[in-house]
């Protein structure tokens, strides 16, 4: 697996920034690349979905499943895609007066005979930056007020 860690602070107050990332209806607004989000049932740990994403050009399909929920703490959502694809994406939330602490844990595995390993390097590359950007555009909706509900 490779693993990606990143964190970020955001000048607003945690039950804000954690009510928003944990909406999956938000991801498409703020993770670049993802495409849609559907079919969304349960709450907390053990809510479900389906989802389109864009990587390296090809469109795959696949679905998660929250398995851990902390309100205003933590969040772990584990992902299954097409030909292999899968991750784990785990967010650790920290109040302090006022602003949040996000740090993002993603664990994925691009498998071989989905994009070759002389793309896996770029593929790689791609995500990190990706990352960092998904947790900047959470930082910008939060700070610039955003949605009244989430």
């Amino acid at each position: 697996m490779i693993m990606i860690h990143k964190n970020i602070e955001i000048k607003a107050p945690v039950n804000k920034v954690y009510t928003y990332i944990n909406n999956p209806k938000n991801t498409p607004d703020w993770v670049p690349n993802m495409m849609e989000v559907k079919n969304v049932t349960g709450s907390g740990a053990g809510t479900h979905y389906e989802w389109a994403w864009k990587m390296g050009g090809f469109r795959f399909n696949g679905e998660s499943t929250k398995i851990e929920d902390i309100p205003e703490e933590k969040i772990v959502v584990k992902n299954k895609g097409e030909n292999g694809l899968e991750s784990k994406w785990s967010y650790i939330l920290k109040n302090n007066v006022d602003a949040t602490f996000i740090d993002l844990v993603l664990e994925y595995l691009v498998p071989p005979r989905v994009l070759g390993r002389p793309v896996e390097k770029l593929i790689m590359k791609n995500n990190e930056r990706e990352i960092s950007l998904a947790l900047m555009n959470i930082k910008n909706h939060m700070e610039e007020g955003g949605l009244s509900e989430y």
